[in-house]
C-alpha cells in the first residue's frame, strides 16, 4: 500500500478544465497535418482518408499522454495543482494501466458530451 493522499476533487477538477485547453492545443496542431493527410488521401478513398484522420487524432493524443505519464506521472496541469499518477505500490502506472486509463477517457469522450 502507499501513503500518498488522495487530491481533493476542487483540484482534479482544475487539472481538468486546465487539461483541456492543452489537449485543444494538441488537437489543432495534429488537425493541420490531418488536413493534408486528408487532402492527399481523399483522391484515393474517402473512407479511408476518415480513417486515417481518426487515427492520427488518437495517436497524437495518445502521444501527448503516454509520453507525459510514463514520463513524469503527470502532464502540465498535473504538475500545476501538484497532482500526480501512482499504482497502488506509489510508483509510476505500468504501460498496460497507462493503456487502460487513456481507453476510458476516449470512452468518455464520446459518450458524455
Amino acid at each position: 500500500m502507499h501513503t500518498l493522499p488522495t487530491a481533493p476533487l476542487k483540484r482534479r477538477l482544475a487539472a481538468l478544465v486546465y487539461e483541456a485547453l492543452l489537449i485543444g492545443a494538441v488537437t489543432a496542431v495534429a488537425a493541420l497535418i490531418a488536413s493534408i493527410i486528408a487532402t492527399v488521401l481523399n483522391t484515393l478513398s474517402p473512407l479511408l482518408s476518415s480513417l486515417a484522420v481518426s487515427v492520427w487524432m488518437l495517436a497524437a493524443w495518445w502521444f501527448y499522454f503516454k509520453l507525459n505519464w510514463a514520463r513524469q506521472g503527470q502532464t502540465l496541469p498535473m504538475r500545476v495543482w501538484q497532482i500526480g499518477l501512482a499504482d497502488d505500490q506509489g510508483r509510476r502506472p505500468p504501460l498496460p494501466q497507462l493503456r487502460l486509463r487513456f481507453m476510458w477517457a476516449c470512452v468518455f469522450v464520446v459518450f458524455v458530451p
